[in-house]
């Protein structure tokens, strides 16, 4: 069902990229997209991150700083 609407957006014409980023290379947005998917649909607002998101956000730190 996204994939359709996705081409759909895509037949602008606009300058794309898309670039796959697996989920162990990306656990802080794989984290929120949990929490996303695990509630009724809604807008949720954090005032900062949630704490293993932190957590993640200091493994992601140090994995580019020492790049």
């Amino acid at each position: 069902m996204e994939l359709p609407l996705i081409h759909g957006v895509l037949n602008y014409e606009w300058n794309v990229r898309i670039r796959h980023v697996p989920r162990s290379q990306n656990a802080v947005v794989d984290h929120m997209a949990r929490l996303a998917i695990s509630g009724p649909p809604s807008l949720v607002v954090f005032e900062k991150p949630p704490t293993l998101v932190q957590e993640f956000l200091l493994v992601d730190k140090r994995s580019f700083n020492s790049s």
